[in-house]
């Protein structure tokens, strides 16, 4: 696991979409989990944004575990 973690520090645009994922409306304040209580904040494409960063990192978890083990 320590060397799929520090492959993944060295990945910037692994790095992008798991900010993504957790900050999906780019803020600091609000995140992920903070978004149940305020739903009005995805809009336009937000949604589809997190959507497509979050299949990215599903697949490079997957991808890089198969490689990391």
């Amino acid at each position: 696991m320590a060397s799929l973690y520090e492959k993944a520090k060295t990945d910037p645009l692994f790095l992008k979409h798991l900010d993504k994922v957790m900050h999906p409306i780019g803020s600091r304040d609000a995140d992920f989990i903070d978004l149940r209580y305020v739903p009005d904040h995805l809009e336009g494409d937000a949604l589809e944004d997190w959507r497509k960063s979050m299949q990215y990192v599903s697949g490079w978890l997957k991808k890089n575990e198969v490689t990391s083990k």
